[in-house]
């Protein structure tokens, strides 16, 4: 027959080492059903809240290329329309002087 302090070591299943009060309340409080909640509800909030920034950051990094876009645009209208009317100065100053010569080699001899 065994002794009985070889009885009580087959009913031990294992051995501690060592112990921790925080460790065992936070355990303690992820059972609650407002733990498991947290385990749960907590990383999904910040997941989501993280994911509209990053939607927010990305609309407005579109609207912010638009209107770069529409004002690179609107810088190449403005410069074309500056070398339109260039072009135009130019042809008045030029028909200006050709209606000039020909109105002094028209003039009656007298």
């Amino acid at each position: 027959a065994a002794s009985p302090e070889e009885s009580l070591y087959r009913h031990v299943i294992g051995k501690v080492f060592g112990v921790s009060y925080v460790v065992g309340i936070l355990v303690g409080a992820l059972k609650t059903p407002l733990g498991i909640g947290l385990i749960i509800i907590l990383p999904c909030l910040i997941i989501i809240v993280y994911e509209l920034i990053r939607i927010a950051g990305a609309i407005n990094e579109d609207k912010r290329r638009k209107d770069k876009e529409i004002q690179e645009k609107q810088s190449d209208e403005i410069a074309d329309l500056k070398r339109q009317i260039a072009e135009l100065e130019k042809n008045a100053e030029k028909t200006d002087s050709d209606v000039a010569v020909k109105t002094e080699t028209e003039k009656p001899e007298e």
